[in-house]
C-alpha cells in the first residue's frame, strides 16, 4: 500500500503536472482515449469508460492552445486589473462580453441545427449502430465496452437516403483476409438492412477503414417502351415486374419459386398498375385471366379482350371461382391418366382477385342469400380459392391476391397465407411487413417514390421499380401480341371452365385463325366438340390467301386481324372451331367492298 502511495505520489508532483499542461495530455496522467499529440482519439481504453469525453478526444495540440489561451487572457486581466481600475476592468469586461456573445450565437447556431437531428440519431444510434456494434467488436477485436460512435458513423437519414456513406473504423492492425471482409461488409449489410451493398475497403494510412454504400438504386421510372425488351426476352414461366438494384430485372418464377403471388398495398400504392403488367403479358403469351373486380373499373382495359373472364360481383365471382377450382381437377385427372409432361398442354389461367377483403365479404353474403338449410355456413366459393391454392403450380393455374392488408382470414386461414412464397409490398406499414414476411428483419422502410415495392422471395426483399403500363398501353399490347401469336404448345379444352363462363356471357378462349388443331380430349373427356363445321364457313386465312375474298381488295391477313378487333363495323362470327373463328364468306365479301380505309393518322391514334 506504501509503495502505491508513494507512486502515485511521484505522479502527480508539480513538475509531471507540468510536462502534461504543455504536452497536451490528462492533467491526472490517466490515459483515456487513444489521442496523441496530432491525431484525435477513436476509441476508449479504459473499461469502465464507456463514453470519453469530448475533451479527451480532442487531439494533444488542440488542447495545449486552448490551455494557453486561458493562461494568456487570465495574465493579461490580472494585469490590467492591477494597474488601471477605471479603464482596465471596462476592457477586460467587454472582451468577456465578446466572447460570451460570440460563443453563445456559436452555440445557439448549432444547437439549431442539431436540435431536429439529435432525436433521430439517438434513435439511430439505439436501433442501428448499437446492434452493430455487439455484432463487429468481437470480429473487429475491439473491447465491448468501447463507444461505438468513436468508430462507426452512420448518417441519421441512411434509411432514406440512397446515396448515404457508412464508414467502418478499423484496427490499426487490420489485415483480414478476404473471408473476413466479406464476413464484415455482410454484417453491417444485413445489421443496417442496406440490401445490395459496394463496399470500399481503405486499409493502408494511419486511418484504416471501411466505406459502405447501397448499390445503384432501380430507375426512378420504367416506362412501357423501356420494359417492352424485358417482356419479349422473358421465358413464359418468368413474368416480368421490373428493374431492381443496378439495373438487375426481377421476374417471377411461377414453375420453381411459387404459383401464386400476394400484393399488399395501401392506398395509392400501385396495385392496378402490378396486376396490370402481369395480367397483360400472360395474355401476349396466350393465357388466360380470370378476373375478380368488385370495384367494376380496376381493369377496364382488360374488358372484352380475348382470353379475360372478368367478374363484377358477388354472384359471377362465386360461379368462376367453383369453375376453376373444378377446372383444377380436371386438369389434375389428366395429368394423372397420361403422367405430369401432359401439363404442358395446359394454358396458365391467371386469377387475379381485387381488393380481396371486399370480395370475400361480398361472396359470404352471396351465399348466404341462396344458401339452403342443408348447405354449408361458409361459401364454397371461399373453399375453392383455398382448393387453387393447395393445388400447386403443376395445374397452371397461378392466383394474384390483392389486398390492403394481406390477412389471413382475408385469404381463407393461416395455411392458405402460407401457398403465396412471393409477396409484393407497397406503402405499407410496419406491422404489415411483420405480419406478412417475419423473416426479413429488419424490413426496410416504405418508400414513398411511386411504383417502388418490395419483393419478397425466399426470406429476402428486394427494392423495385414496377414497369408503368397506361391503360391505353396495355390493351394496345396485348392485341398486338395475340395477332402474332403463334402457338407453339398446343391448347386443350377448358372443360367445366369454359362451359361455366360461357353461360354467364364470359369469353375464356384465345382466338387465333392460325392455331393448330387440338389434340384429341381423352377418352372419357366430356368436352370433346364433334359437331361437323359447314363446309361453307371460312377463316381470315382463307379468306386472305390468294383467291380469296379480302385479296383482291387488298386486304392483308394482319389487317384483317387488326380490323377484327378495332373496326365496329367488322363482320361477326358464324362460330368456332375450337380457337380459330369462322365466318360467312359473303359477309366478308360485303365488308370488304364497303369498308372504309382509315388515313394513316387515323390509324395511329386508333392505336
Amino acid at each position: 500500500m506504501a509503495r502505491v502511495s508513494q507512486q502515485t505520489k511521484a505522479d502527480n508532483s508539480w513538475w509531471r503536472i507540468l510536462f502534461r499542461f504543455v504536452s497536451g495530455r490528462d492533467l491526472d496522467g490517466i490515459e483515456r482515449t487513444d489521442a496523441t499529440f496530432f491525431q484525435k482519439g477513436t476509441i476508449s481504453v479504459r473499461p469502465h469508460i464507456t463514453r470519453p469525453s469530448r475533451w479527451s478526444m480532442l487531439p494533444g495540440y488542440v488542447r495545449v492552445v486552448v490551455r494557453f489561451a486561458c493562461v494568456a487572457v487570465a495574465f493579461y486581466s490580472a494585469k490590467w486589473h492591477a494597474q488601471d481600475r477605471d479603464n482596465q476592468v471596462i476592457v477586460m469586461w467587454s472582451i468577456i462580453g465578446f466572447v460570451f456573445v460570440v460563443f453563445a450565437g456559436w452555440w445557439m447556431v448549432r444547437t439549431g441545427r442539431r436540435t431536429v437531428a439529435s432525436v433521430r440519431a439517438r434513435r439511430v444510434l439505439r436501433q442501428w449502430i448499437r446492434p452493430l456494434h455487439f455484432a463487429l467488436y468481437g470480429v473487429l477485436n475491439v473491447p465491448r465496452e468501447t463507444d461505438p460512435l468513436s468508430y462507426i458513423d452512420v448518417p441519421a437519414n441512411f434509411e432514406r437516403d440512397d446515396e448515404a456513406i457508412i464508414r467502418i473504423g478499423l484496427p490499426d492492425t487490420f489485415t483480414a483476409e478476404p473471408k473476413m471482409r466479406t464476413l464484415i461488409a455482410s454484417t453491417v449489410a444485413e445489421k443496417l438492412a442496406l440490401g445490395d451493398v459496394d463496399p470500399v475497403w481503405r486499409v493502408s494510412g494511419r486511418e484504416p477503414h471501411l466505406v459502405m454504400k447501397r448499390a445503384p438504386q432501380p430507375p426512378s421510372i420504367l416506362t412501357f417502351a423501356d420494359a417492352l425488351p424485358l417482356f419479349t426476352a422473358a421465358e413464359d414461366k418468368m413474368p416480368v415486374l421490373g428493374l431492381g438494384p443496378r439495373q438487375s430485372v426481377v421476374a417471377i418464377n411461377l414453375d420453381e419459386e411459387s404459383p401464386h403471388i400476394a400484393i399488399s398495398a395501401g392506398s395509392g400504392g400501385g396495385k392496378s398498375v402490378m396486376a396490370r403488367t402481369l395480367i397483360s403479358q400472360a395474355l401476349s403469351r396466350g393465357h388466360l385471366a380470370c378476373i375478380a373486380d368488385v370495384k367494376r373499373v380496376s381493369h377496364r382495359w382488360a374488358k372484352g379482350l380475348p382470353g379475360v373472364a372478368y367478374a363484377r360481383n358477388g354472384e359471377e365471382i362465386h360461379h368462376m371461382l367453383i369453375a376453376l377450382a373444378a377446372e383444377g381437377e380436371r386438369r389434375y385427372d389428366l395429368i394423372d391418366e397420361h403422367g405430369e409432361e401432359y401439363a404442358v398442354n395446359f394454358p396458365r389461367v391467371y386469377v387475379l382477385l381485387e381488393e380481396l377483403n371486399a370480395t370475400m365479404s361480398r361472396l359470404q353474403k352471396y351465399w348466404d342469400n341462396v344458401r339452403e338449410k342443408s348447405d354449408p355456413k361458409r361459401s364454397p366459393a371461399v373453399d375453392a380459392i383455398g382448393d387453387l391454392l393447395f393445388m400447386g403450380r403443376a395445374c397452371r393455374i397461378h392466383v394474384i391476391a390483392i389486398a390492403q392488408m394481406l390477412t389471413a382470414n382475408a385469404i381463407g386461414g393461416p395455411a392458405a397465407r402460407e401457398n403465396f412464397a412471393i409477396r409484393i409490398l407497397s406503402r405499407y406499414t410496419m406491422n404489415a411487413a411483420k405480419m406478412l414476411a417475419p423473416e426479413v428483419t429488419p424490413f426496410p422502410k416504405s418508400s414513398k417514390h411511386r411504383g417502388r415495392v418490395q419483393v419478397v422471395i425466399g426470406g429476402e426483399a428486394t427494392a423495385t421499380q414496377v414497369a408503368f403500363l397506361t391503360e391505353d398501353e396495355a390493351r394496345t399490347f396485348v392485341i398486338d401480341s395475340q395477332d402474332e401469336l403463334d402457338f407453339d404448345v398446343p391448347m386443350i379444352q377448358l372443360g367445366s371452365l369454359q362451359k361455366m363462363l360461357s353461360s354467364m356471357g364470359l369469353s375464356t378462349v384465345l382466338e387465333d385463325d392460325d392455331a393448330p388443331a387440338l389434340p384429341d380430349a381423352p377418352a372419357g373427356d366430356p368436352v370433346a366438340d364433334v359437331t361437323p363445321i359447314p363446309d361453307h364457313l371460312i377463316g381470315l386465312s382463307e379468306a386472305c390467301a390468294p383467291g380469296g375474298v379480302f385479296t383482291e381488295h387488298e386486304i392483308s391477313l394482319d389487317s384483317a386481324r387488326a380490323a377484327r378487333h378495332r373496326d365496329p363495323e367488322f363482320p361477326t362470327h358464324e362460330r368456332k372451331d375450337g380457337t380459330r373463328m369462322l365466318y360467312d364468306p359473303d359477309v366478308l365479301r360485303r365488308y370488304a367492298e364497303n369498308r372504309v380505309r382509315p388515313t394513316r393518322a387515323t390509324a395511329r391514334k386508333e392505336r
